[in-house]
């Protein structure tokens, strides 16, 4: 929004206030808990949040070059005064260019993090749309992910490495079978099998649209 200069040595950047992340706002604040202590938002709110978060990551994986997040997660994620995302915390965020494919090296937070990042495979964008399926999943269902075990984020980080796990999905009490589809190709175990944002937000699009009209 605006800079101070004090040159040669000193410079800041004035940027927008934001203090509530989508973590704050999805479980109230505080430690992980099993029992939520807030009321869960409305669905349709959640559901609006998940589409704005990949329309952000659509902007950043169709940037030239290529800019992948590889640390998504609620507490990297803002919202402003009006409620809307913001995908913040750029500080393990790296180009990539047509040169080279693919990074390697364990980065991010365990809950979140795609099996070949943990596996320190070779990895590309995809890492971002396998959070992103994770953070969806958390969205509709209200819980933080896996805390229906009693596994620690080393356990947790051996058991999605390994192909055993993912967290719990919704139940079927609404009509969200496509949602839950979206999820599960969004975590799955193999990163081609994994939807662009593009076609994350083109679906989530449709879904909200058919969930808000419906009776």
């Amino acid at each position: 929004m605006g800079a101070c200069l004090d040159p040669p040595n000193h410079g800041w950047i004035i940027t927008e206030f934001l203090n509530m992340t989508l973590k704050d706002w999805l479980h109230g604040p505080g430690k992980r808990k099993k029992e939520r202590v807030t009321a869960l938002p409305p669905f349709e709110d959640r559901l609006a949040k998940a589409l704005e978060i990949a329309q952000g990551m659509q902007y950043l994986h169709e940037h030239k070059p290529m800019i992948i997040h590889r640390d998504l997660k609620p507490s990297n994620i803002f919202l402003d005064d009006a409620f809307h995302v913001r995908v913040a915390d750029f500080g393990h965020a790296r180009f990539l260019t047509n040169e080279e494919k693919a990074f390697t090296g364990e980065t991010g937070t365990y809950v979140y993090m795609a099996p070949e990042v943990i596996r320190s495979e070779p990895y590309d964008e995809k890492c971002d749309v396998y959070s992103f399926g994770v953070i969806l999943n958390e969205l509709l269902t209200g819980q933080y992910p896996y805390i229906e075990t009693d596994y620690g984020p080393s356990k947790i980080a051996l058991e999605v490495g390994e192909g055993k796990i993912r967290p719990a999905l919704p139940k079927h009490e609404e009509n969200i079978e496509d949602l839950i589809e979206l999820i599960q190709l969004s975590w799955d175990e193999d990163p081609d099998y994994r939807p662009s944002f593009a076609t994350i937000t083109r679906g989530l699009k449709l879904i909200y649209n058919r969930l808000a009209n419906s009776p």
